[in-house]
């Protein structure tokens, strides 16, 4: 057996000009309440809507903000404009039981007008002027509800479907396919994460995810986006949830501490970043380049919790949290020091082998946030250890291997990384001579 080994660090070389020393710039929001969620139409103009019935809108980037009053109480957690007139935002409010609101303007956000009363909406979602669904959280206090709505007259009347589940975040990747994320719970401590889709404009919704969640609220789903066939969820329990194939398979990386991932924004198959909370430092934003196979840190200096990101293309997006913080970058979120970042890998990942099927050598990929004791293991169908390819402690980093299988005979065999002798993942290789 001929192993051979060479580390490499990702070193992305940018040629632009120096515009910031943190890759995100601070944007004064004059305002120094929570902010639940962030949508620009276009690169000038944009919303932000806060827990205190507050909508905030600019027409300069991000500049300036002006506020925004609604004409009922809410706390507001989702905004989403089809064009720079037309747009909903919705909230919930507790008084004597719990309720909220979906509320509509036809003028850039200058008036609002209340469309129903009754229901908390967490998300909102239109795939044109008239066609649109709100993730319902209608959750008491001893169990959960909720339910998925539906307009097709946008918004002056709703399809309700009622269920036992709360619902959070909502997207789709076309007028037929969607997304939408749900949880269950209960005062027995029953507590399951669902991700549901549709596959005809949302007239009916199957579950295609389920997991049990033992962090209870700290573990439940936050956010999901859709770019073609992938699907990806960012959560509570220090993962992110990706599906390649609309749907049908999930997989799941951690990463190296915990923290709270509150909202994820995919802008094509391969660019996206996350943002949340996680302590005590401020790396609370990461982003991948390859479609969620690894992820790295982009630090945001200002240290607050976010809650929300978008971006309209590669380059230009913006970030809203905790006091009235609000972020934006021109530079994809990467720091520019002497026109060169160096980044890191966020996730323990391990890639598929290439080429697979192989004949007798292949080349495997892995990636380790922390220093560690590195191990990885060689097993047949039968679950029986075949070798030890690498036993080791390394630096953090990503690694490449070539693996010759020449003392192997044709078959399945399955490949697993282990870091301080605990198990990060596994997979299934195949051996044709």
């Amino acid at each position: 057996m001929k192993t051979i080994m060479s580390a490499f660090l990702i070193l992305y070389m940018i040629s632009a000009d120096l515009k910031s020393q943190t890759g995100w710039i601070s944007q004064n929001s004059n305002f120094n309440k929570h902010l639940n969620d962030v949508f620009f139409i276009n690169s000038g103009t944009g919303w932000t809507v806060s827990d205190s019935s507050k909508v905030l809108k600019t027409t300069d980037s991000g500049n300036s903000w002006n506020v925004q009053t609604l004409p009922y109480y809410s706390q507001l957690y989702t905004i989403f404009f089809i064009d720079e007139n037309t747009g909903w935002t919705g909230g919930s409010y507790w008084y004597i039981f719990h309720g909220g609101s979906i509320f509509k303007t036809t003028n850039g956000g200058n008036d609002w007008f209340s469309l129903i009363t009754t229901i908390d909406a967490r998300s909102i979602y239109f795939i044109n002027s008239v066609t649109g669904f709100a993730a319902i959280n209608n959750s008491q206090d001893f169990s959960s509800g909720g339910s998925i709505i539906k307009t097709t007259n946008g918004g002056s009347n709703w399809t309700i479907i009622p269920s036992n589940h709360e619902f959070c975040s909502i997207a789709f990747k076309d007028e037929v396919t969607g997304y939408i994320l749900g949880h269950y719970w209960d005062d027995t401590g029953n507590d399951t994460n669902f991700v549901y889709r549709t596959t005809d404009t949302g007239e009916n919704w199957d579950i295609v995810y389920a997991e049990r969640n033992e962090q209870f609220y700290y573990g439940h789903f936050r956010d999901i986006s859709v770019q073609g066939s992938n699907v990806w969820v960012s959560g509570s329990d220090s993962s992110i949830l990706r599906s390649s194939d609309n749907g049908e398979n999930w997989s799941k990386q951690f990463y190296i501490n915990p923290r709270i991932m509150n909202s994820i924004w995919f802008i094509d198959n391969n660019t996206g970043w996350a943002v949340g909370y996680r302590y005590p430092d401020s790396s609370n934003i990461i982003k991948t380049t390859n479609g969620g196979m690894n992820w790295f840190n982009l630090r945001n200096n200002a240290g607050n919790g976010l809650n929300s990101v978008m971006f309209l293309n590669e380059y230009t997006g913006w970030a809203a949290g905790d006091n009235g913080i609000i972020l934006k970058t021109t530079t994809g979120g990467l720091t520019f020091v002497n026109n060169n970042v160096n980044v890191m890998p966020a996730f323990y990942s391990l890639g598929q082998n290439y080429p697979n099927p192989f004949n007798p050598v292949t080349s495997i990929e892995f990636a380790l946030p922390l220093q560690g004791m590195v191990t990885m293991k060689i097993f047949d169908v039968l679950g029986n250890e075949k070798e030890t390819i690498i036993n080791e402690d390394k630096p953090a980093g990503n690694y490449k291997i070539t693996f010759s299988g020449e003392q192997l005979s044709s078959g399945i065999y399955y490949y697993s990384l282990f870091i301080d002798k605990i198990p990060v993942k596994t997979r299934k290789m195949v051996l044709i001579k």
